[in-house]
């Protein structure tokens, strides 16, 4: 399969202002109507900065450090049913959009039973990998295996309307609960829905993508794999290394990116990465790929450059933050998923 180079997106170029920033660390999409806010935690002024991507109003959503609403610095987070569901060190902590706890799930109770799982990967990673994502009134908080045992879950579903917690069914495959201890947050799950009770999941060290039905119980496995990048690493590769090899080998090695379904277009898409090069400025190049339902492959694009490694979909179009952002904007590419 060729190779194109992706050229048709459009530019968006917001104004902003201290102390909004020009770069997250992840960016986080938001309609309100027909507007489209880009969010981003802001670590330095501990919120949540909405930038609206129609040259309206931006503004800041500033958290508690302390007391009944007090937050930690924020992991990852995500919108649902007008609320935000936060992951911290304590745990998930759900607000209100005016910043109010409304409610909070310790760690304890997230990882029960407390021998199989942790929030957090094992071993040294240079980053949490903490996916939060949601549809409707459900939040899918991944979980690290902390031992080899039979039935080891990929998560647990918060069912936010219901405040009730339970394991989302997949578990996880073995070859990945064998090496979990080396990879770090290299195997922590990235999940999705897609369609009525349909799961859609992968990892970013390899080309795997899985596949869940609900209502059924049926799993299938594609092995969608790029023609420009290396798709799978040698697990033996990362036994018995040290810890400065190992960030290493996790900071350079290629990745593979959440997985969104169009309805309307009845196919898949995927970012992924390939490996970065030693060296300062030395950029990952950044790939998109399209399949099918049957997978079967259809293009795979190289993105322009100037795409930093911050993204979102959202309404069959993607979105990513420009490196060429500044103080004083905040610049977006926008890819009209149809038009490919």
């Amino acid at each position: 399969m060729k190779t194109d180079k992706l050229t048709v997106y459009d530019s968006i170029s917001v104004s902003i202002d201290y102390p909004i920033l020009s770069q997250y660390i992840k960016l986080v999409p938001y309609s309100k109507g027909d507007t489209i806010y880009v969010t981003g935690y802001n670590y330095f002024e501990h919120s949540i900065d909405f930038v609206n991507l129609g040259n309206g109003e931006n503004f800041i959503l500033s958290l508690q450090r302390e007391g009944p609403d007090g937050v930690l610095p924020v992991q990852d987070y995500c919108f649902v049913e007008n609320k935000i569901v936060c992951k911290d060190e304590s745990g998930v902590v759900t607000l209100a959009m005016d910043g109010r706890v409304l409610n909070r799930l310790p760690i304890k109770e997230l990882t029960e039973p407390t021998d199989k799982y942790s929030v957090r990967p094992l071993g040294f990673s240079l980053s949490n990998y903490m996916y939060l994502n949601s549809r409707e009134n459900k939040v899918f908080i991944p979980l690290s295996p902390i031992k080899k045992a039979d039935a080891v879950h990929i998560g647990k579903i918060y069912d936010v309307s219901l405040n009730r917690l339970e394991f989302f069914p997949p578990c996880y495959p073995p070859e990945v609960i064998d090496y979990t201890q080396y990879l770090g947050g290299l195997s922590i799950p990235d999940i999705n829905m897609y369609g009525i009770g349909k799961i859609v999941y992968n990892f970013p060290f390899c080309s795997q993508v899985y596949l869940y039905n609900m209502e059924t119980s049926q799993s299938e496995v594609f092995d969608i794999r790029s023609s420009t990048i290396y798709n799978n690493i040698d697990f033996e590769e990362w036994k018995g290394i040290d810890t400065v090899e190992k960030s290493k080998k996790e900071l350079y090695m290629p990745r593979f990116g959440r997985v969104y379904y169009s309805s309307t277009m009845k196919k898949f898409y995927r970012i992924h990465f390939a490996a970065k090069e030693e060296g300062v400025g030395k950029l990952r190049k950044t790939y998109l790929m399209i399949f099918d339902e049957n997978a079967n492959s259809i293009q795979e694009y190289l993105l322009p450059s100037q795409f930093s490694e911050q993204y979102f979909f959202l309404h069959d179009t993607l979105y990513f933050a420009c490196r060429n952002s500044n103080d004083t904007s905040l610049n977006i590419a926008r890819i009209n998923l149809s038009g490919l």
